[in-house]
């Protein structure tokens, strides 16, 4: 064959695999430009649901932090085991209570219930007139500010003057340290004010940000620093030193998560052409401050009895409980972990947004849901591991605190009444019926005191049946008062908010089909705690390995594989709430990917339920008001641009 011809071949083969090339990059390209195109029309979807009204914002608002609780997670069980190994003394937590109860009182009588008023009217005006919403928040950020500079000033007047001549003497450096909680002030209002515009998805970050990462290192950090002080000033001791290291690391966290949320509520007024200076400008005007300071004095005296009845019974167990740092510390830790039953959504600003806007066939179907997926959480999914696993886990890896795991039962009773009790406040106060959340808080607080000192005096239970009953009667004191209040807030709800329709609580979904799930977690629980004992015998290390993976398996494989599946067969979900789930779902950022699974598998089992469509949650009236507030948000965003 001559040259030419082979050339001429080589030629022909390179032109061929040219063109084949070619072909592969534009199929590539084209496949890249789909992916592309995919990402932008979710990602329009997403937005175009986060300004959709419906549960589906509060709900994806909660799941989208499912992921986050992971990957947070890991570095927080870590830091709570290093936690607890530099802080070894209950009573070092019991010290911080006290501090924390004894100035409860002054805060809440100077903050006049303005949060609670703020955060309501936020929520009525945040979509439909954003800018009036922010002048609000205006009043509400001046305000703090300048009382907080008189707090700081009263507080370290009287931890001077005063305190040295009381039981708390040893406490004054832990006034000095927690009053400058109260400067600026405005620790929390970014993220109220992030609840109120319903942007449910930075608030959660913001919260899980706050209370796993930022509050555990700064603490870890400032534990560490009071420690070293104190071993180098022993007038000061380590464990003083420790307490006020506790302190000063609760009071830079929140400063540092007050910057975070200004950044995150910045990115909010963005699409409304509303600049974040203008929340720190004098923006408001007098029928503004009258408005907020007549709704805040209905809600004020209840938040006034509860912190004076808490200081009370504190001012109790220090006087009638032996041992009662440690034990206020043990109880601290105790109820900080079964106090996750109590599990709300932000509802303040959804039922806010529904009822002050004449909807309330919306607000109705929002208490629904909120009950449906309270029960959920609660019942369902945490209960098993909070009562049968955890506790006894917390006892090998924490000696210190072992104690701690035959306080979590008696607690349970009070934390699982206190959803339900808790939410009927919120429902009246955003509700626009503020002295009725009085009202009940009034009748908790009440039964709360009446009930503490029963149990704690020397002269009743102590008298007729020894100091441990006193000690049992303690643990379980908050349950009739969460009971009272529950009953009452309910009635009164149905009465004077929703006299002519029914309230219909969907008992069979919050309560029945969650707990069926509990037949198959107690045994498997009770299984892996066996596994946990025989390994942390051999070896601790590898323990805590099990216990990172019991957090994968409670938090993800159970609800999805187990769970999800078993409450779909149970028949206790209908259309509309599927159809909220995946909306949630696609809303849920990084954790769609599980939570997308959920929703699959739970249907699956729904549509192979021979239940199916029993159980219905009335949703027509509901869904049509919601598309009418949609509505309204429309032609706002609309005259803004303009």
């Amino acid at each position: 064959m001559s040259d030419e011809i082979k050339d001429n071949i080589s030629d022909s083969m390179t032109s061929d695999e040219e063109i084949i090339d070619r072909s592969q990059n534009e199929k590539r390209h084209f496949k890249k430009e789909e992916k592309e195109k995919e990402k932008k029309a979710h990602k329009k979807e997403v937005d175009r649901l986060w300004t959709e009204v419906g549960w589906h914002r509060p709900l994806g608002g909660t799941l989208y932090n499912y992921v986050l609780l992971l990957v947070l997670a890991i570095p927080a069980l870590l830091g709570a085991s290093l936690f607890e190994a530099i802080l070894p003394y209950p009573e070092a937590l019991g010290f911080a209570t006290i501090t924390t109860s004894e100035l409860g009182v002054i805060y809440m009588v100077t903050d006049l219930g303005m949060r609670n008023a703020v955060e309501r009217y936020v929520s009525q005006y945040s979509e439909i007139q954003p800018r009036k919403a922010v002048s609000y928040l205006s009043f509400y950020i001046w305000f703090q500010m300048v009382t907080g500079v008189m707090l700081v000033t009263g507080v370290s007047i009287y931890a001077i003057k005063v305190l040295p001549n009381t039981d708390l003497s040893y406490a004054i450096w832990f006034f000095f340290v927690y009053i400058m909680i109260q400067w600026p002030g405005t620790a929390g209002i970014f993220l109220a004010a992030l609840g109120g515009f319903q942007q449910f998805d930075k608030q959660n970050v913001l919260v899980v940000i706050q209370n796993v990462a930022i509050q555990t290192g700064l603490q870890i950090l400032c534990i560490l620093g009071g420690q070293a002080i104190g071993r180098a000033n022993p007038e000061i001791g380590e464990l003083m030193g420790a307490v006020s290291g506790f302190i000063l690391g609760s009071y830079l966290d929140d400063l540092i998560t007050m910057l975070i949320g200004a950044y995150y509520f910045g990115k909010t007024l963005a699409p409304y052409n509303i600049a974040l200076r203008e929340a720190l400008l004098i923006s408001f005007n007098k029928e503004m401050v009258k408005e907020v300071l007549i709704y805040g004095g209905k809600v004020m005296p209840s938040g006034l009895a509860y912190v004076w009845v808490t200081q009370m019974v504190n001012r109790m167990v220090r006087a009638w409980l032996p041992a009662y740092s440690t034990q206020m510390g043990l109880y601290t830790v105790a109820s900080g972990l079964i106090g996750a039953l109590g599990i709300t959504f932000s509802m303040t600003a959804p039922l806010s947004e529904s009822y002050n806007n004449d909807k309330k066939e919306l607000a109705l179907l929002y208490i629904r849901s909120h009950f449906r997926w309270w029960g959920i959480i609660s019942i369902g999914i945490l209960m098993a591991p909070l009562l049968f696993l955890i506790p006894p886990i917390l006892s090998y890896i924490v000696v210190e605190y072992q104690d701690v795991q035959w306080m979590i039962f008696p607690l349970f009773v009070g934390a699982f009444i206190l959803g339900p009790s808790y939410f009927g406040g919120v429902v009246a106060e955003a509700c626009n019926i503020p002295e009725h959340s009085t009202a009940m808080n009034f009748i908790e607080q009440g039964t709360r005191f009446a009930t503490y000192l029963f149990v704690l005096h020397p002269a009743t239970l102590t008298t007729w049946l020894g100091p441990s009953a006193a000690y049992w009667g303690w643990l379980f004191a908050e349950a009739p008062a969460y009971t009272l209040k529950m009953l009452y807030g309910w009635w009164i709800i149905k009465k004077k908010l929703f006299p002519d329709s029914k309230l219909q609580i969907p008992y069979y979904q919050t309560f029945i089909a969650p707990a069926v799930t509990l037949i198959v977690f107690v045994p498997l629980n009770q299984l892996m705690i066996a596994i946990f004992r025989k390994i942390w015998a051999v070896n601790e290390i590898a323990a805590y390995g099990v216990v990172l993976l019991y957090l994968i398996l409670i938090l993800f494989i159970f609800p999805m594989y187990i769970f999800m599946p078993i409450y779909g067969l149970t028949g206790a979900w209908d259309k509309r709430s599927l159809e909220d789930f995946r909306k949630a779902a696609l809303m849920s950022g990084p954790s769609k990917f599980i939570v997308l699974q959920m929703y699959k598998l739970t249907k699956w089992g729904h549509r192979h339920s021979p239940f199916h469509g029993k159980f219905i949650i009335p949703y027509e009236k509901g869904l049509k008001e919601a598309k009418e507030l949609s509505t309204i948000r429309k032609m706002r965003e609309a005259e803004t641009t303009a």
